[in-house]
């Protein structure tokens, strides 16, 4: 799994008429490093605190060289605006977090005989940034490093944007197309490129049948049935046409590609050159390359390809890939299905997932289906665009699983009890696409501070 590891530019700006002020801050200033470190964060600090608008330059360009995914800019006591501004100009792009706290604040009460000033002095580079017309560029955070709920927002803040640091230097394998008349799943790859930094590598489906066709069948044969051995085989049909070897081969072959285009997530179009023509769908391949970390969606659906990668970069797990199919009024819920596509790992026990023949409508090939294990509280998530503008939204749905009443056994499938009232029919009238992307566990918080870092126009149902 590739959860991120934030790398933290630190520095602690003061000034010269207030240097006695500054020593009594230092302490602030450790504590708030030690417990960057202390959650697992790479952090690379300035040693003491910056004086000048030259020192603050020279740390400045030092930092900008440590390929930092975040700069973290604490002001200590009073300072002069343009100290702080220099140093934000050379990180310019670059996400900023602007630090400050209250002196009368907890734990920040030790030999301070007067106040600092540092709140003011954040003060006045916030207002000044805001007139600079970088308002909803940086995060303001005023608060102790001896509390627990400061550090978790910085911590928060950081892993963010590292997901999107990442997210920038990622390629997608987009293998065929979009799928039949699925204009929600186009895309624009200048504007994804634009946003958030993805590339898209077109592979043809005749490449991937052809690296298939020169998988050796023992040695997949081997490796299919090590990863599916605890599932349940419904039909023996599976086993008696070779469909399980077909799929070790397909899986072997799209790790060669993944190796051979240096890919981090794979598209497939699948349906109808695969599924019906091939005769060979996707769903099982895509499910054990997702439990590898290799965030894969279908339909050539890139938008919930970088959705999925999100979510995983963000919590390192494994992402259920969902159509939406239905919205309840009577209880507050939506209904989702995929059309046999579902991490193993998900399921509560590997005995519950079935392994069954794709439905005829939809060609041939092994599905796995299950219902999420019931009372898990989830987190959905879309991104998607408009063209030409190149305007970007992120719909986040919170709730929890239920039992589900499936519309084709054959594929996986939940029913999300919604938390916001009515949310039901805010999803209705706010949905972009019939895809979105589930992750075990509350994330609604993190992925709000996401949207805001990219400047994603926020859905809440």
């Amino acid at each position: 799994m590739t959860k991120v590891k934030p790398r933290i530019g630190v520095m602690l700006l003061a000034y010269k008429a207030e240097k006695e002020a500054a020593e009594t801050i230092m302490p602030a200033y450790l504590k708030l490093l030690k417990e960057l470190k202390n959650k697992g964060l790479d952090v690379v600090a300035s040693a003491k605190y910056l004086l000048t608008e030259n020192e603050t330059i020279n740390e400045a360009e030092y930092l900008k060289k440590e390929n930092i995914d975040i700069f973290i800019l604490m002001v200590g006591t009073w300072t002069n605006a343009n100290y702080g501004l220099a140093a934000v100009k050379i990180m310019e792009n670059t996400p900023l977090i602007l630090y400050s706290f209250n002196d009368i604040g907890p734990g920040m009460t030790f030999k301070l005989n007067a106040p600092t000033f540092g709140f003011t002095g954040s003060i006045e580079i916030k207002n000044s940034l805001d007139q600079m017309g970088k308002k909803d560029e940086f995060f303001f955070i005023v608060g102790s490093p001896f509390e627990d709920k400061t550090i978790k927002k910085i911590e928060t803040i950081c892993v963010l944007a590292a997901v999107a640091k990442k997210l920038s230097s990622s390629k997608i394998g987009l293998i065929g197309y979009y799928t039949m008349g699925m204009y929600s799943a186009t895309f624009d790859p200048i504007n994804i490129k634009a946003k958030f930094g993805v590339s898209v590598e077109h592979i043809g489906e005749n490449i991937l049948i052809n690296e298939i066709n020169n998988i050796d069948e023992k040695k997949a044969k081997e490796v299919i049935n090590d990863r599916i051995e605890r599932c349940t085989i419904v039909d023996k049909n599976i086993t008696n046409n070779k469909e399980i070897i077909e799929n070790g081969k397909m899986y072997l072959a799209y790790n060669n590609l993944i190796k051979k285009f240096e890919l981090d997530a794979v598209n497939t179009k699948c349906d109808p050159e695969l599924s019906f023509y091939y005769g060979r769908c996707a769903c099982l391949t895509h499910s054990l390359l997702n439990d590898d970390g290799v965030m894969t969606a279908c339909e050539g659906d890139i938008h919930q390809t970088i959705t999925m990668m999100i979510l995983h970069y963000l919590t390192g797990k494994s992402i259920m890939f969902l159509d939406i199919i239905g919205a309840c009024e009577e209880n507050n819920s939506l209904q989702f299905q995929s059309c046999g596509y579902a991490p193993i790992s998900l399921a509560k026990n590997c005995e519950d997932v079935k392994l069954y023949p794709q439905i005829d409508m939809k060609g041939k090939g092994v599905t796995q289906s299950y219902v999420l294990e019931p009372g898990k509280e989830v987190t959905i998530y879309r991104i998607d665009g408009s063209y030409p503008r190149g305007l970007y939204s992120g719909h986040i749905i919170s709730g929890h699983t239920s039992k589900s009443a499936r519309a084709i056994e054959q594929w996986p499938a939940t029913e999300i009890i919604l938390k916001k009232p009515n949310g039901w029919e805010h999803f209705t009238q706010n949905c972009t696409a019939d895809h979105f992307a589930l992750v075990f566990g509350d994330y609604v918080e993190d992925l709000l501070i996401f949207n805001q870092l990219l400047k994603l126009e926020n859905i809440l149902t």
